[in-house]
């Protein structure tokens, strides 16, 4: 059997043709040493069936994680190994998912419409107001919760604070939604009084208050909506019949009360707001 020879070369080479050959003139002076070598080295190429089955499973593998074919449903176990790796590479249906929930508004008499959209569509109880600073007017949103009272002057009535230089409309908002909500209750008697010819609507009664004088009635205009509502409604301050250009300063008490016959089994919602200038 012919063996081949494996050649190392210790030292420089220089090749007849390298051009450091012709410069020098000088062949190499390089030891060369020569042993045989194992026709059938270790590590050695595979042969054509054994390259066959090796490119056979990466195609297999890269068809389990690519999954070119969609949601394909998984066929049954076939009892081969093949049949079972291409089983477990199907995917399975996805799980049902639960439906999604639709919110929906509840059905809202024009004026109540009107007033949700001014407000808009508050999930609590708001101080609406529209304040002026430094030549602009912005509209402000605090947030209050009203009580039952029975009188102007009870203690317990919750205070909002608003400093600004001028407020000309000053007004409430009240929740939509919630069937327990106190808005909620208004607005369904509000719906019924306005649907009966010639009965009230809901209306906002307005005190002021101070620490030695007892609460003096203060007429307001309704500037917007249009229609009286329980869910919300902008005010300006009347006096001798006109609408004085903002608020003056001090504290006054607000009363939402339906009119009708149940207005006096109702204590209504009350709450208090200060009007104060700005701080220097």
């Amino acid at each position: 059997m012919r063996q081949s020879a494996a050649v190392r070369r210790i030292g420089p080479q220089l090749d007849a043709r390298s051009p450091a050959f012709a410069s020098s003139g000088q062949a190499s002076t390089g030891r060369v040493d020569v042993w045989p070598v194992d026709p059938a080295p270790v590590g050695g190429r595979l042969g054509r069936p054994a390259r066959a089955v090796a490119t056979l499973g990466a195609l297999l593998l890269l068809l389990a994680i690519a999954k070119p074919w969609g949601q394909a449903s998984s066929p049954a176990t076939t009892g081969s190994a093949l049949g079972d790796l291409i089983s477990a590479a199907l995917p399975t249906a996805p799980p049902a998912r639960a439906p999604a929930v639709r919110y929906t508004t509840p059905p809202l008499a024009p004026a109540d419409l009107a007033a949700a959209e001014l407000c808009r569509w508050p999930s609590g109880w708001r101080v609406f107001a529209h304040q002026d600073w430094l030549g602009r007017q912005v509209r402000s949103w605090t947030a209050m919760r009203p009580i039952a009272a029975s009188r102007p002057g009870d203690p317990t009535i919750p205070v909002v604070r608003l400093r600004s230089e001028a407020i000309p409309l000053l007004g409430f908002c009240a929740p939509v939604g919630g069937a327990a909500s106190a808005s909620a209750t208004a607005s369904a008697r509000a719906r019924a009084s306005v649907s009966a010819v010639g009965s009230p609507a809901p209306a906002v009664s307005v005190w002021r208050v101070g620490d030695d004088a007892p609460p003096v009635p203060i007429p307001v205009a309704r500037v917007d909506p249009d229609a009286p509502s329980a869910l919300g409604s902008l005010l300006a301050p009347l006096e001798s019949g006109r609408r004085l250009p903002t608020w003056p300063p001090g504290r006054y008490v607000f009363r939402l009360r339906e009119a009708g016959p149940a207005a006096g089994a109702s204590p209504g919602w009350w709450w208090a707001v200060e009007v104060s200038p700005p701080q220097l």
